[in-house]
């Protein structure tokens, strides 16, 4: 009867943390927004809740609080997230990060002690059911939950605000063209869904008491849950937090590991992906821009001037507390060097970088007291050991995309917290972890006898690093990365492997994170592991962004907010202990880039520098850019030989729907395929399952004789099959040049770890080369494609399609939004392409013109299936064809 009695108990810890999570998923239903601030938000309706309630009354308080925390959310979306509506979804969940921030904040000013108790207003009483115990508030909450899940569900499925959610859910532009106020909406949500987080906190404090963090980290068994749900369903999301409940009192009952139980909504997150993957789709919007990436580009003078000063002024100008300052500025800062790399060039959010150098940190810690290793072997024996664990980490982003990488990163972290960093057994108890004071060859550098000689290490070890992090940006590494932020469908069409990248990024990442946990906690002779909170890791994503998460000197102007920094310092010495301001401080400043400079404080500094230079040049003449593509062929490039494309008894299904039926056609070198067919007729559909991007329910696709079926996008790319997009999916990041580059690489895995040290100097393959001068974007190569007019954007996805060398090319619409005369320069330019005898196009077009003036062959298509196949001028007059695309008999002219 025990296990029965404790699974009760569990019910009502888990309908709390399905309330909090039917919250969540309100607001993301109608604004694909997933607030990390859920917990922050009930959290302060409950301390408006404790302080009215004794002049108020339960009843009244209770609502007080709830209408709070929904006041708080509608705030959110007018203030915040309806500015934000055409920025990235990478840059929305951090402006919820910013909310976090800032509420942590405003709390810290009123809690003074660790835990206040809060009287329940649910009856308290046991009564006895199935020979068991059953206390009456954990029922009540359970019964509370179900009710409320039961009323949403209805609401949502059956009212007109409802049907209007729904809608918005679905498609926010086709519910604006239907007359649905999507602004009312999302406000009617996010304030149902912050009363929700109120109302979870009001049932959770009686139980466990109300602490600052409590409530504030519910928001991680709630992700989980909401997870499990695919952040949509109210029964399911219902289901997963009484399961979670019951899961996490029969483990803290009966299994005696310390920590565990944090570690249960972990669990249940990696389960949730295991069952879902990547069919969790989180919501992107067209024409999304990310924070900018720096250059790359490294002016040795300037870098060494730069070390030069801050050496000077340590060792002869600053008093030993300022030193102390200038390390945690510069340790810090190595720790957000790793966010460079993750989220400013990989695009990957994780709120996990503080918990990766904290298992530095106890790594090296672990090798020093039991090892007696000098401390540089012990620094590169944590970077060595974070690389699995980064590994580790990033598998995840190999299955899903976007915003449930963070609620990952975020679940692992508080777990990494309760089994490690909180077990005594590994963190050397209460007095920390015992480490011999730091040397190197030889020389004592201990940072409280010796602060100038630790920061001339953190220095020297952080100047390595970020030139490692900018060699990355110039190489090919930092190509695929860039691509892989910006669109994985077009990444993975020229031939990146997708998983593989995000990989990288996460491993280099980890070992760049774990370098500066050693550099923090050798500060002391002994490690302490409370700064590696996940809490600190939200505030490390949050100085990333307000420093510049794109640039690598932005982790250095970042860092000054990190309490014990050179500018935190300066409020310490004149006004007292002004640390809790900090917190406000970040998540305004976040709010305030976020919402007018996403780029960060270092690109701002850059454009002022940059600025200022031309201002001083002023007078001389500029030297124009000038770009020597014969100094660039790529050495050692094999051209492919030519190969043909079979495709035979092509079928697609989407459900029960048949898209594609049994097509057949070929594709032969130095000849172009056209595939013709009214809307719907399933031309884009054969393309995509060619492609690999859709898959085939039966057929074969066959490339040189070489079977495709079983391969994935980037794979068929790299064989040679070629493609291009309806929608262009260029990389707007990048400049045109490395628009080019990306697709011209060798995908190998060489680069990754050379262009670490050295990367390979600027070079493009002769097909490269011939697509950019034949296609006439030569002028343009250092213009990034939001820069160019559309028809100059549609030759530059047709010259990155070519540069690779294909063997077969399949282009999809390239003359859409094309004048008469820029489709004729387009025809001529494809049949110079083939006439080599090198290549074969396949060409889905409306456009009759340019299918009967450049096409030796075409295809017609009717409802997925072929209806005709023939020269032009046999398809031109065939009456099937003519029937399918006007529905009367008479011959297509060329032109209709």
């Amino acid at each position: 009867m025990e296990v029965i009695q404790f699974a009760i108990l569990g019910l009502g810890v888990g309908g709390i943390t399905a309330l909090s999570s039917l919250g969540i998923v309100l607001i993301y239903r109608s604004t694909g927004v997933v607030n990390f601030a859920q917990g922050a938000v009930g959290l302060i309706g409950v301390l408006v809740f404790v302080a009215v309630r004794p002049t108020l009354g339960t009843l009244l308080a209770g609502i007080a609080g709830i209408l709070t925390s929904a006041a708080i959310g509608v705030m959110m979306q007018v203030a915040v997230l309806r500015p934000l509506r055409n920025a990235t979804q990478l840059m929305r969940t951090i402006s919820t990060l910013a909310v976090l921030v800032i509420l942590q904040a405003v709390v810290s000013f009123v809690f003074d002690v660790p835990i206040v108790p809060v009287e329940g207003f649910l009856p308290v009483f046991d009564f006895s059911m199935f020979g068991a115990r059953m206390p009456s508030d954990r029922v009540l909450i359970f019964l509370i939950a179900c009710v409320l899940t039961l009323v949403l569900w209805l609401i949502y499925r059956y009212t007109a605000f409802g049907l209007r959610s729904s809608a918005v859910a679905e498609n926010v532009q086709t519910a604006s063209v239907y007359g649905i106020s999507v602004e009312r909406v999302a406000i009617a949500n996010w304030a149902i869904g912050s009363g929700l987080a109120c109302l979870a906190g009001l049932l959770l404090v009686p139980i466990t008491g109300l602490t600052a963090d409590g409530l504030t980290l519910l928001v991680v068994p709630a992700l989980a849950v909401a997870l499990l749900g695919g952040f949509r369903s109210f029964p399911l999301t219902l289901i997963g937090g009484i399961v979670l409940g019951v899961v996490q009192s029969e483990v803290g009952q009966y299994v005696p590991v310390p920590g565990l139980t944090t570690a249960v909504p972990f669990i249940f997150i990696m389960l949730a992906l295991l069952l879902r993957g990547d069919r969790i789709s989180f919501k992107a919007l067209a024409g999304q821009r990310f924070p900018s990436a720096g250059s790359g580009k490294v002016s040795v003078p300037t870098v060494l001037a730069w070390i030069g000063v801050a050496l000077v002024a340590v060792w002869f100008l600053l008093p030993d507390v300022w030193v102390y300052a200038a390390i945690v500025s510069v340790a810090a800062a190595t720790v957000l060097l790793s966010l460079v790399v993750i989220t400013g060039y990989a695009g990957q959010l994780s709120l996990m970088q503080y918990t990766l150098a904290g298992l530095g940190a106890l790594v090296a810690g672990n090798v020093s007291a039991h090892l007696q290793a000098p401390f540089l072997v012990s620094l590169v024996v944590a970077m060595l050991v974070a690389l699995p664990i980064g590994l580790l980490v990033g598998l995840p982003a190999v299955r899903v995309r976007g915003v449930s990488l963070a609620v990952v990163t975020i679940g692992l972290a508080v777990t990494v917290e309760a089994l490690v960093f909180s077990n005594e057994q590994l963190n050397g108890g209460f007095g920390g972890l015992e480490v011999d004071p730091p040397t190197v060859f030889g020389l004592e550098v201990d940072a409280l006898l010796s602060p100038q000689r630790y920061f001339t290490v953190c220095l020297l070890v952080f100047t390595l690093l970020a030139l490692a992090v900018t060699n990355i940006r110039r190489g090919s590494s930092g190509r695929r990365l860039l691509a892989v932020r910006t669109n994985e469908r077009a990444a993975s069409a020229i031939g990146i492997n997708v998983a593989a990248s995000k990989l990288y990024a996460f491993v280099v990442g980890s070992a760049i994170a774990a370098a500066g946990g050693v550099l923090l906690s050798f500060r002391n002779s002994r490690l302490l592991f409370e700064h590696f909170s996940p809490a600190v890791s939200t505030n490390a994503v949050a100085e990333s962004v307000v420093g510049g998460v794109g640039w690598v000197a932005g982790p250095l102007l970042g860092a000054q907010i990190e309490p014990g920094s050179l500018l935190a310092t300066v409020p310490n010495q004149l006004f007292g202990d002004s640390n809790k301001w900090l917190n406000l401080i970040l998540g305004l400043l976040l709010l305030q880039m976020i919402l007018t400079n996403p780029d960060g404080l270092a690109s701002i500094n850059a454009k002022l520098w940059r600025a200022l230079r031309n201002r001083l040049r002023r007078g001389r003449p500029a030297a124009a850019p000038t770009l020597d593509l014969s100094t660039m062929v790529m050495p050692g490039h094999v051209r492919r030989e030519p190969a043909e494309l079979v495709v035979e008894g092509l079928t697609v299904r989407f459900g029960g729907n048949v898209a594609v039926e049994r097509v057949d056609l070929t594709v032969r070198p130095g000849q172009i395929l056209g595939l013709i067919g009214p809307n719907g007729a399933g031309k884009s559909t054969v393309i995509e399952a060619v492609s690999g991007f859709a898959p085939a329910a039966a057929g074969s696709v066959r490339l040189g004789g070489q079977s495709l079926d079983d391969a994935s996008p980037h794979v068929r790319a790299r064989r040679g099959l070629a493609r291009t997009f309806q929608s262009l999916e260029l990389f707007e990041d990048m400049t045109v040049l490395d628009n080019i580059r990306a697709a011209a690489d060798r995908h190998r895995w060489v680069p990754l770890v050379a262009d670490v040290v050295r990367p390979a100097r600027r070079t493009l393959s002769e097909p490269a080369i011939a697509a950019i001068e034949q296609f006439g974007i030569a002028p343009h190569l250092d213009e990034t494609p939001a820069d160019l007019p559309f028809g100059m954007r549609r030759l530059v996805a047709i010259a990155r399609a070519f540069a690779p060398d294909p063997q077969v090319l399949l282009l999809d619409e390239p003359a859409a939004g094309l004048g008469d005369v820029e489709k004729a320069e387009l025809g001529r330019l494809l049949r110079d392409q083939v006439r080599a005898g090198r290549v074969g196009i396949l060409l889905v077009e409306h456009d009759m013109d340019l299918i009967m003036s450049v096409c030796d062959e075409v295809v017609a298509l009717e409802s997925g299936k072929v209806i005709a196949t023939g020269r032009p001028e046999e398809i031109r007059n065939d009456p099937e064809v003519v029937r399918a695309y006007l529905g009367v008999e008479q011959p297509v002219g060329v032109g209709d």
